[in-house]
């Protein structure tokens, strides 16, 4: 695997759970707290880490093996 491969794994596996999980949470939170902007950005931030947790759990074991994976499971 070259390096330009490991580079474009890390990008789309690397900042999928992040960006999913901070989004989910921002707009999972508006009809919670509509007037409050302090708590959307609280949950926001919430998910933000709980994507990159979950990146650097269970997404490390499959970063460097894009091309490998079943398409599927990319799917």
């Amino acid at each position: 695997m070259s390096v330009f491969d490991k580079v474009l794994s890390g990008l789309i596996l690397g900042l999928l759970p992040p960006l999913v999980f901070m989004t989910a949470a921002w707009w999972g939170s508006v009809p919670f707290f509509p007037d409050s902007d302090a708590n959307i950005a609280l949950c926001a931030l919430i998910g933000l880490t709980l994507g990159i947790t979950l990146d650097f759990v269970l997404v490390s074991k499959y970063l460097f093996r894009l091309f490998e994976l079943p398409i599927w499971v990319l799917l």
